[in-house]
C-alpha cells in the first residue's frame, strides 16, 4: 500500500516542513505566480518540439528532392515507428505484470 505525502507525514514517517525549511527552488515553485512558473518550465519543452518539427520538415524536403518513390518509402517506414513503440510498451507491461521485480 502506498501513501501520499500527507498521509506519510500524519503517520510520522517524515516530518512536515514549513515553507522556511524548504529549498529555495522548491519554495519558488510553491510561491511564485503560476503563469510565470508554467512558462519558465515549459520553455525547454517548446524549444525541443520546435527543433524536432523543423528537422522533420527539413528531412521531408530533402527526401522529396529524391522523388516521390523515396518520399513514399520514408512515409511507409515512419508510419510503423509508433507501432513498434506501442508493441514494446505492451511487452514490457506484460512482463512486469508477471514479475514485478523486473522493473526494479
Amino acid at each position: 500500500m502506498t501513501l501520499n505525502a500527507a498521509e506519510q507525514a500524519s503517520e510520522g514517517r517524515f516530518p512536515a516542513r514549513s515553507a522556511a525549511q524548504l529549498d529555495a527552488r522548491t519554495r519558488q515553485l510553491i510561491e511564485a505566480p503560476i503563469t510565470a512558473t508554467l512558462l519558465r518550465l515549459a520553455a525547454p519543452n517548446v524549444l525541443v518540439m520546435l527543433a524536432q518539427a523543423s528537422v522533420g520538415l527539413i528531412e521531408t524536403y530533402f527526401v522529396g528532392k529524391l522523388g516521390t518513390a523515396a518520399l513514399a518509402g520514408v512515409a511507409l517506414v515512419f508510419r510503423q515507428r509508433p507501432l513498434a513503440r506501442g508493441s514494446t510498451y505492451l511487452l514490457e507491461r506484460h512482463l512486469l505484470e508477471r514479475d514485478p521485480d523486473l522493473g526494479v
